[in-house]
């Protein structure tokens, strides 16, 4: 006698239903086999490429935002003459006596 993991046996009316869902998988697994394959490599190519480009772009605009940022702390500490060494209180020439 053939039981089934739940107890059914053979002459039950779970076990035929079991038995027909697990060929219909099995038909599925197998037709799924053989399937023509669609060309992965196209679609895979086509997307690094698209990911290479990304991180293009991503490097360039952080790259434009640290420069910008430099360009403005350095014209920042340009602006403000204290911070100037050659521009500070001009000497005055000694008093002839």
């Amino acid at each position: 006698m053939i039981v089934s993991p739940d107890g059914a046996t053979a002459g039950s009316e779970r076990w035929p239903a079991c038995r027909k869902k697990w060929r219909a998988g099995a038909a599925d697994r197998a037709t799924a086999s053989r399937r023509p394959a669609i060309a992965p490599s196209t679609s895979i190519a086509t997307e690094a490429q698209e990911f290479q480009d990304y991180l293009a772009r991503l490097r360039a605009a952080r790259d434009k935002q640290e420069f910008d940022q430099y360009m403005a702390e350095r014209q920042s500490r340009n602006a403000s003459p204290a911070n100037r060494p050659d521009e500070g209180p001009s000497p005055q020439p000694p008093h002839a006596g």
